[in-house]
């Protein structure tokens, strides 16, 4: 297994998986204008994230394979600075659709998020991406 993508494994396969991403908006909104960018963790089991014009779209084959989402948690750790950040940044039930948004007013930033996912109440990641947010509301 590569550092980009990661999985929990069964006899059967992996359960769980994700890979590093980009979370982009460059909806170019105007002066005063907001954007956002977004990485969602779905308890359907399916991982999305924003495209350039701000929509958010299903990417394939990621996040739960097998199994119910409420068997994990997640947490995202902010890096960089910039902008108006939202989700989890402690363990958090993935048995409701969790997303970590990056708000821009007036502006460009780019940012990194490392997401982790665990077994619900171990507080220890078995798969761990980084996701980039890349922003831009400037006219």
């Amino acid at each position: 297994m590569s550092g980009i993508q990661q999985a929990l494994m069964s006899a059967s396969g992996p359960l769980v998986k994700i890979s590093n991403q980009t979370a982009s908006n460059f909806s170019l909104s105007g002066i005063g204008g907001t954007a956002t960018a977004t990485y969602r963790l779905a308890n359907t089991g399916v991982a999305s994230a924003t495209n350039n014009g701000g929509t958010l779209v299903a990417i394939t084959g990621e996040w739960l394979l097998s199994g119910a989402a409420s068997a994990y948690e997640a947490r995202g750790t902010w890096g960089g600075a910039g902008g108006t950040v939202g989700g989890p940044t402690t363990w958090s039930s993935l048995g409701t659709t969790r997303d970590w948004t990056l708000q821009v007013t007036n502006g460009t930033i780019t940012r990194t998020l490392t997401l982790e996912i665990g077994l619900a109440g171990t507080s220890t990641a078995i798969a761990t991406a980084t996701i980039t947010f890349d922003v831009d509301s400037a006219p």
